[in-house]
């Protein structure tokens, strides 16, 4: 925040008090969010061997060529979806921490899109291949953490 002397016209920066504990815990939280959400990745993209068995026991009319499209489909859905989940994590942590207000409700909105609420699915491959995805531990804790308090 930048303020002028009334007298000199000069801008001098304020300084900006340290962040409460709970957004220091936010942030933890966040950080340790983009952790599981990489072993979550990992995790699945390991366990995808099992993934073609799935699509032709699910649907035995498709060629091999289509098979192997929709393979390739489900992998990059994967990966992509989960890259873009960490790369949110780390922002929205490092967004909470140098205190912009605006990060506080884009990690809300965020995690109210993310299904919160949902119980956590395993990575079997019931679903015509599709990875499963686990929801990260402590999601709901980092949005209380940086709503609760003096922020």
């Amino acid at each position: 925040m930048v303020q002028r002397y009334p007298s000199s016209g000069q801008s001098v920066e304020l300084e900006r008090p340290p962040a409460p504990q709970s957004v220091l815990n936010a942030v933890k939280l966040m950080y340790a969010g983009a952790a599981v959400s990489t072993v979550s990745l990992i995790i699945s993209l390991t366990d995808i061997s099992g993934t073609k068995a799935a699509i032709k026991k699910a649907r035995p009319s498709l060629t091999v060529a289509q098979v192997n499209q929709l393979n390739t489909f489900i992998i990059t859905v994967a990966v992509v979806s989960g890259v873009l989940g960490i790369g949110l994590w780390l922002w929205m942590a490092r967004a909470n921490n140098q205190g912009k207000n605006w990060a506080r409700i884009v990690s809300t909105v965020l995690f109210g899109r993310s299904g919160a609420r949902t119980p956590p699915r395993s990575s079997s491959h019931k679903d015509c291949g599709e990875p499963g995805r686990r929801r990260p531990l402590g999601r709901s804790d980092a949005v209380q953490q940086r709503w609760r308090g003096r922020s």
